[in-house]
């Protein structure tokens, strides 16, 4: 991709760059990876849950796009990359909704243990975790079915890995991130120490994965960890700083999804501040230069201009940050085999209640 084409739009490379960028603070958010298991978040009290058939009736049903639309939405795919334990799932999934006309522009994220039907080679099809879409069809199906979730049609998309986040800041020289709450967090895995005993001894190491679960395994490894801490206020963060601040999770001052959404709103706030403070366009396009290698997206110089030219003045424009929870259209279950999964309220595949509730968050900003 030939990003020199962004000097026709100064306001869409800042656009852009800003979805992207929130896409990069969510990346690793939901994944926290010891050598026995993936650790999934729950509210204690949805501990009771049932199982769901492994194979369902749905299948894809992604939203076409109009001959001539009205609204555009690309879709960020944040994945681990090599080095990471499933390193190629998409483990976040953001819509950016553009709508020129109404002059919105909404964040939708889109959980990575939705369960979707999906085809799995030939005429197989499958229940699987909505993030394992982008392995199993690229962009094209990852499209298709995050299209099917939310109820918008789908055009473009951008994927980057872990490392893009601390590159991608590190190439603004830092951003100014006000911390909403001080918090100590003393369960921050190193890279690297994912299998370090301890001191342990084999039995000892065998007892404790027989015997525990969780987060109850990592706190009989401390050395697997580092502790963080962040005071209140603004403060400069470079990229690895940054990539801590969002990705911590347990924090017993700021710990939980509502304390990390607090925590990558506040890194998107100053990721948007720093890209206006550059001024010169030419700033913004060494910034997307740098990256291109880091970057994978179907957005061409053709693509650019008709955005360009469709989004006008984007100062101009509400914005809303959306995500689908259980609060409001999900269940947490899980599946046959055992996977904690999430599913609509109404059943597996049953996505009409969704797509009401993203359209209408859309439509009207306000609301809750």
């Amino acid at each position: 991709m030939q990003f020199r084409s962004l000097l026709v739009g100064k306001r869409l490379v800042i656009l852009i760059a800003a979805c992207l960028l929130f896409l990069l603070s969510l990346v690793g958010g939901y994944l926290y990876f010891t050598v026995t298991r993936m650790v999934v978040d729950s509210n204690p009290a949805e501990q009771m849950l049932s199982p769901v058939p492994e194979f369902s009736m749905f299948d894809l049903q992604p939203i076409p796009t109009p001959e001539v639309p009205t609204s555009y939405n690309l879709l960020l795919i944040g994945y681990g990359g090599g080095g990471h334990e499933g390193g190629e799932l998409s483990d976040s999934l953001i819509v950016a909704h553009l709508d020129p006309l109404a002059k919105r522009v909404a964040l939708v994220s889109v959980p990575r243990d939705l369960w979707i039907t999906l085809p799995t080679g030939g005429s197989n099809r499958e229940n699987r975790k909505i993030n394992h879409a982008y392995v199993l069809g690229g962009s094209t199906l990852a499209k298709q079915a995050v299209s099917t979730v939310v109820g918008l049609p789908i055009q473009y998309f951008i994927s980057v890995s872990f490392d893009g986040i601390t590159q991608a800041i590190d190439e603004l020289d830092g951003v100014t991130v006000d911390v909403p709450v001080a918090f100590d967090d003393y369960f921050y895995p190193v890279p690297g120490k994912e299998i370090e005993t301890c001191g342990k001894t084999p039995e000892e190491v065998g007892v404790i994965l027989t015997t525990l679960s969780g987060f109850e395994i990592d706190k009989q490894f401390p050395c697997r960890f580092e502790q963080l801490h962040f005071d209140a206020g603004k403060q400069l963060m470079d990229g690895e700083t940054a990539l801590k601040f969002v990705r911590s999770r347990h924090s017993a001052q700021h710990g939980g999804d509502f304390a990390r959404s607090q925590r990558q709103q506040a890194l998107l706030l100053g990721i948007r501040d720093r890209l206006l403070s550059l001024g010169a366009l030419n700033d913004a396009v060494a910034f997307f230069n740098q990256l291109s290698h880091t970057i994978q997206t179907d957005l061409n110089e053709e693509a650019i201009l008709v955005l360009k030219d469709s989004a006008g003045n984007l100062s101009d424009y509400q914005y809303r940050s959306i995500q689908l929870t259980t609060d409001n259209a999900l269940t947490l279950t899980t599946s046959s085999d055992g996977q904690s999964i999430l599913v609509p309220k109404e059943g597996a595949g049953h996505w009409d209640r969704i797509h009401a509730y993203i359209a209408g968050a859309i439509e009207n900003p306000t609301q809750e």
